[in-house]
């Protein structure tokens, strides 16, 4: 089973740690503020440090993290990295805070800018890795001397504890003309706290409707430790019509593509599916790809027609891994009752 982690924090206080590290950024040379992550020891500077002077109540980031702590549904606590980047010009200082956290259903962004002229400046912020099917961009309005605010991404692909969000940041102008950066990060997500329901790898399918003119099937694999690689594949015995619908995580696909090797193919969540019938045959193959994290499952969900009155429904479904060895038991073929 899942290892469970359990641990007691106080709440985060976001804009507070912001507003502090940015009021004490002026005696940083531009090299030091181009740094991942600043961490100061200069004559006449001290960032405060978490757990002191007010900040009792925020965990800095580690990147052991992933490893060490959780998220509680119930009491949720996150692990914040702050980073920099300037536009410095002479005595002129330009520079944007901001810290990211991961929530259990997003990547949270809060962001401060401190300059000591008026000149207009944006944040621009992407994000692609793990939890994200596309990458992501998030640009600020145009600040003039002071700004802050926030900015949620929503995850729309599967993820796991430790997975790496790349994150990059730049400082545009008035005219969206690049002054400064990219700075590159990366951020390794904090995972659910509490125990997985799933033992190893756990695969299985259950027959809907046996009706002729609407057959369904739902088959269901899940992973304790997650799989980097995966692909389900079976029949459904005498299909007959256009394509089956076929539905991941609730998500109908799109079959919107041709692969070279004949299939008809579409991606949801991070999952290429595609389906075809060999040579002249009247069974219709289904064939699922992709990734899960830990304690991760997909359904995929399949209705179609067939001529068949009865018996057995699809063929032998099987999970494998890149090289073709079982993931999981094989699934016999469904039968109506």
């Amino acid at each position: 089973m899942k290892k469970t982690f359990t641990s007691s924090f106080l709440g985060l206080v976001i804009s507070g740690l912001l507003l502090a590290s940015c009021s004490q950024l002026a005696t940083y040379e531009n090299e030091d503020l181009m740094l991942e992550q600043t961490s100061a020891d200069k004559a006449g500077f001290k960032l405060s440090p978490f757990g002191s002077n007010g900040y009792e109540n925020a965990r800095a980031y580690a990147s052991t993290d992933c490893i060490n702590f959780c998220i509680d549904p119930t009491n949720p606590e996150y692990s914040v990295q702050t980073s920099t980047i300037s536009n410095n010009s002479g005595p002129q200082t330009r520079v944007f805070s901001y810290s990211v956290y991961n929530t259990l259903s997003g990547f949270v962004l809060a962001w401060n800018y401190s300059a000591s002229n008026n000149a207009g400046r944006k944040l621009k912020i992407s994000l692609s890795g793990a939890g994200f099917a596309t990458p992501k961009t998030y640009t600020t309005p145009l600040v003039q001397t002071s700004g802050n605010g926030t900015n949620t991404f929503s995850f729309d692909a599967s993820w796991g504890s430790c997975g790496i969000v790349n994150i990059s940041a730049e400082i545009l102008d008035e005219f969206n003309v690049l002054v400064s950066g990219p700075v590159s990060t990366n951020y390794n997500l904090i995972g659910e706290c509490g125990g997985c329901d799933i033992d190893n790898n756990e695969f299985s399918g259950i027959a809907i409707s046996c009706a002729q003119d609407g057959r369904e099937a739902v088959y269901t694999f899940g992973s304790e430790d997650g799989v980097d690689y995966f692909k389900m594949q079976g029949g459904l015995t005498n299909f007959t019509g256009g394509n089956a619908s076929v539905y991941i995580n609730g998500d109908l696909v799109d079959f919107n593509t041709t692969s070279v090797d004949g299939w008809a193919t579409g991606t949801v969540g991070g999952f290429t599916v595609g389906q075809r019938n060999p040579g002249g045959s009247s069974n219709r193959n289904i064939r699922v790809e992709g990734g899960l994290g830990s304690c991760e499952e997909v359904e995929v969900k399949i209705v179609w027609n067939s001529s068949n009155s009865g018996g057995t429904i699809t063929g032998g479904w099987t999970v494998k891994d890149e090289v073709g060895e079982d993931l999981a038991p094989p699934v016999a073929g469904l039968t109506c009752s």
